[in-house]
């Protein structure tokens, strides 16, 4: 192994190992509170072998019916997903989910209107909230 190439591995396991930690850390963050006791989002993170995986969900106690709008952002990305979903009562929905290399940090927001209520939640990946 080249010495560049040791520094390259030691490099991606400190990233790998930053990632997970900051991931940790960091828990979905409810930002809107209306409806919140029927139905409720997360976002989760994760990473391996240096791909950061962001999924949008959703639960409620009773069935839903609506439309989401998952965005994440930074680092030079910039995407957006939405649509109409519908989910059983007590089941959990993954509403929109992205792959991303690199360390970020990356901003995912997930915005719910289902039964005539909206729920937003937020996360920061690879830095602090």
């Amino acid at each position: 192994m080249t010495e560049s190439t040791k520094h390259y591995s030691i490099w991606a396991a400190s990233m790998v190992a930053s990632l997970a930690a900051a991931f940790a850390a960091v828990g979905a963050v409810s930002a809107s509170r209306a409806g919140a006791d029927r139905m409720h989002c997360e976002i989760v993170a994760s990473a391996s072998r240096g791909i950061v995986t962001l999924e949008g969900r959703a639960e409620g106690a009773e069935a839903l019916s609506g439309s989401y709008r998952f965005e994440v952002s930074g680092a030079g990305t910039q995407i957006r997903q939405g649509g109409p979903f519908g989910t059983a009562a007590g089941a959990s929905a993954t509403l929109g989910s992205v792959k991303l290399g690199g360390s970020g940090p990356y901003r995912a927001t997930l915005e719910i209107n289902a039964n005539g209520e909206t729920v937003q939640c937020a996360e920061w990946t690879g830095g602090a909230l």
